[in-house]
């Protein structure tokens, strides 16, 4: 867990509502800290839960090729990509007017809108309308058995004052 204004905090999630509610456009990531000590041996091993998913053609080359990388770079700097701790999400559709979004796993969907959340279903499926004016709307998933969890990419909007 991090430490912000003397509180512990495992995820980042309130301090990216903040900055977006700034009017911030930016992206999460999902990342780790966290590593297996074994002092005996002196042996470390990193736990690598955290991934980050990216959306690329299926065309864009083989595993080490530069179209793929350029590919990789391209979707990750125009947000089509999500961060997540294990949480597959298997379909996600992002339109003018709604978003769908469904993982198997998860239990747990929450909608948070210009730093508020407004919409929690229990349920692995959420279809929830875009509203005609906001700063950013995003969705986060979870698993409240395993405590995985994923993070799609904000949708942003019309400014409001």
């Amino acid at each position: 867990p991090r430490e912000y204004n003397g509180e512990a905090e495992a995820h980042a999630d309130s301090r990216w509502d903040e900055l977006l509610s700034m009017g911030y456009q930016i992206y999460g990531m999902a990342d780790e800290d966290a590593y297996l000590i074994f002092p005996a041996t002196g042996y470390i091993q990193q736990i690598e839960r955290s991934v980050n998913v990216v959306q690329v053609p299926s065309n864009s080359g083989d595993a080490n090729s530069d179209s793929l990388r350029a590919a990789i770079v391209s979707a990750i700097s125009s947000g089509r990509f999500y961060a997540s701790t294990g949480l597959q999400i298997e379909f996600l559709e992002v339109s003018e007017l709604e978003i769908d979004v469904s993982a198997e796993n998860a239990n747990i969907i929450e909608v948070y809108q210009d730093g508020s959340l407004i919409q929690r279903v229990f349920s692995n499926r959420l279809r929830v309308q875009i509203p005609e004016a906001f700063k950013y709307i995003r969705v986060a998933l979870q698993n409240s058995e395993t405590g995985e969890l994923a993070w799609i990419q904000p949708v942003f909007g019309m400014r409001k004052s």
